[in-house]
């Protein structure tokens, strides 16, 4: 993926490298983030900042919004919504969260854990989905991707 992961509570990445600043990549090695490590976000603060971040093992630590966007980061996987509406590709549904009416209504798009889609680029603020060679545009909004929890295929 080619398009920068927004990152939402519950999205993963790898970090693949940090920015040109060497006083923040002096920082975060300090405090254990060094290349190739998986994150998690956790949670962000009331208006985005600071962001919680878990770490492997039992440990998360506090970053500001700022020093997340010097990292450079492969997505894992995380909510349909934290892709920018900018992003296409191969994905998998690896699980799907909210109540038993988002539930049945992706269900009916044949949208479940393990099935693969092409996420087509977005229309109107709309996520848009192909599950099928031959089947039609599932058009997504914002809350029901942001339940949506994928994983490039």
């Amino acid at each position: 993926m080619t398009a920068r992961p927004v990152l939402l509570p519950g999205t993963q990445c790898v970090i693949e490298d940090f920015g040109d600043d060497g006083a923040l990549t002096r920082h975060l090695l300090e405090i254990g983030i060094t290349p190739g490590l998986q994150l998690t976000i956790v949670r962000r603060g009331p208006f985005g900042d600071p962001v919680e971040v878990a770490m492997p093992g039992t440990h998360s630590v506090v970053l500001r919004s700022g020093e997340l966007a010097s990292l450079r980061c492969r997505f894992v996987s995380g909510p349909l919504a934290a892709l920018p509406c900018s992003a296409t590709g191969r994905y998998r549904v690896r699980a799907l969260q909210g109540g038993q009416r988002h539930t049945r209504r992706v269900a009916g798009y044949g949208l479940r854990p393990g099935r693969e889609f092409s996420l087509l680029p977005c229309s109107r603020g709309r996520y848009r989905l192909r599950i099928g060679a031959d089947a039609p545009v599932v058009e997504l909004g914002r809350g029901e991707a942001a339940r949506l929890i994928v994983e490039p295929a």
